[in-house]
């Protein structure tokens, strides 16, 4: 008597249906990852391109003569008034513009905002080495290093 032999057995069936869930699984967490890698990403490059607003304004603000006249604190007040103001935890205030941090990343406690000239006493104002200082340090959860903003813009003072 001649048996069929056509089509898989049980065994077989198990085996190759617990090799596709492996492989499947393993596929999944590798997308997992990736796009946790995409999100972090796309948050600490919008965290830059903010803080280079941030610095152009600032340079724009100098540049134009308006110059730091006190410091201190969060704030920094300019010749006309306008002042450089870290304003809670996710925003930065530059005169008129105020620069939002992305949802999801804050502003460390740890900023500086200091101006300050040389000591010469030779130099008249108006010839005096000055700088603005704006630093601080912008945390996520969904990243693992701190993106770290430092403007030092010099002007004559």
């Amino acid at each position: 008597m001649k048996l069929n032999n056509k089509g898989f057995t049980v065994v077989e069936l198990l085996a190759s249906f617990t090799l596709t869930m492996i492989i499947t699984t393993l596929l999944f967490e590798v997308v997992l990852e990736l796009k946790n890698i995409y999100v972090s990403s796309e948050l600490e490059t919008s965290i830059k391109n903010e803080n280079a607003l941030i610095a152009r304004e600032i340079n724009s603000q100098i540049n134009n003569g308006n110059i730091p006249v006190e410091c201190g604190g969060s704030t920094c007040t300019l010749l006309d008034g306008k002042q450089i103001t870290i304003t809670s935890n996710q925003s930065v205030k530059v005169g008129n513009k105020n620069f939002e941090m992305p949802e999801g990343a804050y502003i460390n406690d740890d900023y500086i905002i200091s101006s300050n000239c040389s000591d010469d006493s030779s130099l008249s104002p108006g010839e005096e080495n000055c700088y603005l200082k704006v630093a601080y340090t912008v945390t996520s959860e969904n990243f693992s290093d701190d993106v770290l903003f430092n403007l030092v813009s010099s002007y004559l003072g």
